[in-house]
C-alpha cells in the first residue's frame, strides 16, 4: 500500500517505526532547501535513519515509506522520482520537480506507450517512475493525468514552492501531518484515527504552500 505524508514538523520516532512495520521496503524524504530547490534523499532502510535525517531538514517535508509492488524491492525505486524526461535513478540530489505516489497501477506501461515513452531499457522501473516521466510532458506537471488514476500523489515544484496533493489526504492536527492513509495505525488499536478536515486544504487546486 505504501504511506505518503506531508509533515509540518518532525514526526516522532515511534510514528515512523509504526509506519515502517507495514511499509518496510525503504523510505525517502524531500523538502524545499534554502535555495528553493527540491532537495531529496531516499533509499533509507530503517525508520531510525529517516528520523535522524529529519533532524536536519526544513519543514514542511514529504516523507514516503514503500511497500514494494511494481519493480520489486529495489532501494533505487523508493520515492521520490524526478519529474524529468528520463527520471534518472539517484538516491539523493536537487531537482526542480519531484513526484511521490501512494497506490498501484498495472497499466503504467500502457500509459507510457500512449505518451510515446520507452521504458524498456532505462533500468529498474516502477509505476511511479513511469508516471514521473509522463508528467514531464505535461504543462501542469501531470496533475490532471494523475488525478484520473484514482491514486494519491504529492507533486513538489521549486518554481511554485508548494506541495500539490492529488487525492484526499487525512489530517492529524496533533501530529502536524497529512497522511495518504492510516492503515499503519491498525497495528495498535489504541491509536486515535486521524480525521479528515476539508477546510485544511485547497482541494480544488490540491495545494499546500510551504512558505518559501
Amino acid at each position: 500500500m505504501c504511506l505518503l505524508m506531508v509533515a509540518l514538523k518532525r514526526p516522532s520516532l515511534e510514528t515512523l517505526q509504526k509506519i515502517s512495520m507495514s511499509n518496510r521496503d525503504g523510505a525517502g524524504v524531500a523538502f524545499y532547501n534554502k535555495n528553493g530547490k527540491c532537495q531529496y534523499q531516499k533509499g533509507f532502510k530503517t525508520p531510525e535513519e529517516v528520523y535522524e535525517f529529519l533532524g536536519e531538514v526544513k519543514f514542511p517535508a514529504t516523507i514516503h515509506f514503500r511497500l514494494a509492488s511494481q519493480g520489486g524491492n529495489d532501494l533505487l525505486l523508493t520515492h521520490p522520482f524526478e519529474i524529468t524526461e528520463k527520471s534518472e535513478l539517484k538516491l539523493s540530489g536537487e531537482s526542480n520537480k519531484l513526484l511521490f505516489h501512494n497506490g498501484h497501477s498495472n497499466l503504467f506501461d500502457n500509459y507510457a506507450l500512449a505518451a510515446d515513452i520507452d521504458i524498456k531499457e532505462v533500468g529498474p522501473m516502477s509505476d511511479t517512475r513511469a508516471f514521473a516521466m509522463i508528467c514531464s510532458k505535461h504543462r501542469d506537471n501531470g496533475y490532471r493525468f494523475l488525478k484520473s488514476l484514482n491514486n494519491k500523489f504529492v507533486i513538489m515544484d521549486a518554481k511554485a514552492g508548494k506541495f500539490q496533493l492529488v487525492g484526499e489526504f487525512i489530517h492529524d492536527e496533533e501530529a502536524g501531518a497529512y497522511y495518504s492513509n492510516t492503515f499503519w495505525k491498525h497495528r495498535n488499536t489504541g491509536c486515535t484515527y486521524a480525521q479528515y478536515h476539508n477546510d485544511a486544504w485547497d482541494y480544488e487546486g490540491g495545494n499546500y504552500y510551504a512558505g518559501v
